[in-house]
């Protein structure tokens, strides 16, 4: 099993998934601060670039992503290492808004 990566697929006409393949390998990009399976990526979202915002759960970080897949920048969270979900603000360039879990 592969832990912290983002895969993707090709859409088929008939709504069936092919062509799987590794988008992102998350801990290639930045080292993983734990070795547990479930250590990953958490929630992502898009913004208008089609840059993808990845929150790292246990990784205390939001890290961005090119639309080919290339690091752009880590976010530390600063705030512990659960950060679970991440969203853009509509309407508001450069506003990130994170949730974290109490434990991280």
């Amino acid at each position: 099993m592969v832990g912290n990566a983002i895969l993707k697929f090709t859409i088929e006409p008939d709504g069936s998934l092919s062509h799987r393949a590794n988008f992102a390998l998350l801990n290639l990009l930045v080292p993983n601060k734990t070795d547990k399976w479930w250590a990953g990526p958490d929630s992502f979202k898009l913004d208008a670039a089609g840059n993808l915002y990845v929150a790292q759960f246990f990784g205390g970080r939001i890290l961005k992503l090119s639309p080919q897949g290339e690091l752009l920048h880590v976010f530390d969270v600063g705030a512990g290492n659960g950060t679970c979900q991440c969203c853009l603000r509509p309407g508001r360039a450069g506003s990130l808004c994170l949730c974290r879990d109490q434990r991280g």
